[in-house]
């Protein structure tokens, strides 16, 4: 689930470059972008979920940093 997040977060960093470089997105593109988004938070989510070991690891590391 960790590496599906990672990979939503890098599909979801592309379409955010995306959208500033087109100055904005129409209502489909702006709602696939929120989908990747979501689907993202949920698997990382679920990751710390089951595994105490990675929810240690991200509380120590990232959370309170810019990145949460």
């Amino acid at each position: 689930m960790l590496i599906l997040s990672k990979e939503q977060a890098g599909v979801e960093r592309a379409l955010g470059s995306t959208f500033y470089a087109l100055g904005g997105y129409n209502n489909k593109q702006m709602l696939d972008y929120l989908e990747r988004k979501i689907l993202g938070k949920t698997y990382l989510d679920r990751c710390t979920e089951y595994s105490a070991n990675i929810n240690n690891y991200l509380k120590t590391v990232f959370i309170g940093q810019e990145t949460d």
